[in-house]
């Protein structure tokens, strides 16, 4: 496709895979007279593509960069949390996880409901239609600010010597900090994005002289859901920030959750 300098940013939304020419066109075309209107229905598009093997993952976060930080694009009124979160997420798969079938499907059931359900189902040459198993979304509360930035750098666990952390939350979830405070202990659930998600045996501790065993009998952060459980001491309450002891998540792991420890518990 030959991207028109005069609807560079039309043709950006209306993305067939040609990503590198329409970047750019839009780039050649200069400002635009006004903003264009990124919908569901560009988004769902694209989903849609990376579904049917048109185009690669990749090249979706590359689209959903290009498009995320393009001036004169805004999203559609009514829909502007729901695009800006998916153009958020999907371009930043390392702050929230992989992009996979299940990760676009949950996508196209957000965006565009009714043909979700069509693309879910498979039909079998026995003619019966066998429906995928659901998905299930995690939205990051916030994220880890740690002087650890790669997981070789981290402890095996927190209290083996990580340093001092701060959990950073978002603003719509200000109420929930409400009654923590220093001194508290609670668990802190992570999303480990950096998990190799197909790893269902290990050698505990990375140690080769230990025998194999399967990922749920132990605590390694590759697994099938990475989900992170940290025991930790709240250090200091700072608005929307707690620094913790013993937190060894590395910087820019999302948070899933906090929970506190229950009176009597072991």
């Amino acid at each position: 496709m030959q991207a028109n300098g005069g609807r560079a940013r039309e043709d950006l939304l209306h993305w067939r895979g040609e990503l590198a020419e329409l970047v750019a066109a839009v780039r050649r075309s200069g400002p635009a007279r006004s903003s264009v209107r990124f919908d569901r229905g560009h988004a769902a598009q694209a989903v849609r593509r990376v579904l049917t093997g048109d185009v690669a993952p990749e090249e979706l976060v590359a689209w959903a960069q290009a498009v995320h930080f393009e001036e004169d694009v805004e999203a559609a009124e009514g829909d502007e949390d729901l695009l800006t979160r998916f153009l958020f997420e999907v371009s930043s798969p390392e702050l929230f996880a992989p992009l996979t079938d299940a990760l676009c499907r949950r996508w196209l059931d957000d965006l565009d409901p009714v043909e979700a359900r069509r693309a879910s189902s498979r039909t079998s040459r026995g003619g019966v239609v066998v429906s995928e198993a659901p998905s299930y979304r995690i939205e990051p509360v916030g994220y880890v600010e740690s002087p650890l930035s790669e997981r070789r750098d981290a402890p095996k666990q927190g209290f083996e010597g990580a340093p001092d952390t701060w959990l950073v939350f978002r603003p719509e979830v200000g109420e929930a900090l409400r009654d923590l405070r220093a001194g508290d202990e609670v668990y802190v659930l992570t999303w480990l994005h950096q998990a190799d998600r197909g790893v269902l045996r290990v050698h505990p501790r990375d140690d080769p002289e230990q025998p194999e065993r399967g990922v749920f009998g132990t605590r390694s952060p590759d697994r099938p859901n990475p989900v992170g459980l940290h025991r930790v001491r709240i250090a200091a309450v700072d608005g929307l920030r707690l620094r913790v002891h013993d937190l060894e998540a590395i910087d820019g792991t999302p948070l899933v959750d906090v929970k506190p420890l229950l009176r009597g518990e072991r």
